[in-house]
């Protein structure tokens, strides 16, 4: 377990990987030593594991019903690890290197309908001088507007608004920054807010988004809001993801460009950003089906026609 321990380390303090990710990988590796040496995990020895031995786990894991996701996301991090054993040159080759990932199913995103978000998000809705409705619209505006995770809102600081330059600040995954430009409204109601919110709470956390008592708002708290103002909302899931869903098919559905999306949510690779672009796609393949008189004519061809009088009187 020593050597897992140290390359625990080396994930949080060397490639600054996400407090999220660190966590897995170490439940992953425990679960494995676990697994490998009948229990006793503290006798494990990384050393001496085999490509055979990742194998009988995974498929142990598969039996159990373990999900895709997380047989993925524990081969790689077994990948990880020996990765790190052969740069240490503690090992030469990487058994868990040729281990098949399963593959993953790939739904479409849930997002809120665009008329349903501009009914939530009423300027009405702003004219109130109750902190707490203020915020969780403002939290809703946030989020729908920046297209922001989770974390990246309850981690923002007043600092992290630049007024002149119309920006916020972002920091995201392994500490990488990019700036995300706010309309006028929305910096209008951050102001309001603020406002609000040193009334509220003068002695408030160094963040923007507070709690009631003015700690800092955690994931949790921000999850439950975020269920509760996409209550009246016809979307499959109610989180603040769906959000960011909902703010990159709405940018593309108004023609911004998929490079311009992608660093906007902060994504490294393209890849992660087209499918969006297969969303946007699957609904104007819709509105073409129900709007265009051909392409109507051709949907009711293939439905099954209506047994005739004749048939039916047999």
């Amino acid at each position: 377990m020593e050597l897992i321990g140290k390359y625990i380390q080396y994930l949080r303090y060397e490639l600054n990987s996400s407090a999220h990710t660190v966590c897995a990988y170490k439940g992953d590796l425990e679960q494995f030593a676990a697994f490998i040496t009948g229990g006793k995990p503290e006798t494990f020895t990384p050393l001496s594991v085999t490509r055979d031995d990742i194998r009988s786990w995974i498929a142990d894991l598969g039996r159990r019903g373990e999900k895709a996701s997380s047989l993925r996301r524990k081969i790689i991090a077994l990948r990880s690890l020996y990765r790190y054993l052969r740069k240490q040159n503690l090992i030469a080759a990487n058994p868990g290197a040729d281990i098949p990932l399963p593959r993953l199913p790939k739904p479409l995103p849930a997002f809120v309908k665009e008329q349903e978000m501009e009914e939530l998000l009423q300027e009405s809705d702003f004219e109130t001088d109750d902190f707490r409705t203020f915020r969780d619209k403002l939290i809703l505006e946030i989020l729908y507007s920046t297209g922001l995770r989770c974390s990246e809102l309850t981690g923002l600081k007043d600092s992290d608004i630049d007024a002149s330059r119309m920006e916020l600040k972002v920091t995201g995954k392994r500490s990488k920054q990019r700036f995300i430009p706010i309309h006028p409204d929305l910096l209008r109601h951050i102001n309001r807010y603020r406002t609000l919110r040193d009334a509220h709470c003068p002695d408030h956390a160094d963040r923007l988004i507070i709690g009631m008592r003015g700690g800092a708002m955690n994931n949790s708290a921000l999850r439950d809001i975020i269920n509760t103002e996409l209550a009246p909302t016809s979307a499959s899931k109610k989180s603040p993801h769906v959000l960011r869903h909902t703010f990159a098919t709405t940018l593309l559905r108004h023609g911004t460009g998929i490079n311009s999306v992608k660093e906007l949510l902060g994504h490294s690779s393209l890849s992660t950003t087209q499918i969006y672009t297969h969303l946007t796609l699957s609904e104007l393949r819709q509105n073409y089906i129900t709007s265009h008189p051909r392409a109507r004519a051709s949907e009711s061809d293939k439905q099954p026609s209506a047994p005739s009088d004749k048939l039916k009187s047999h």
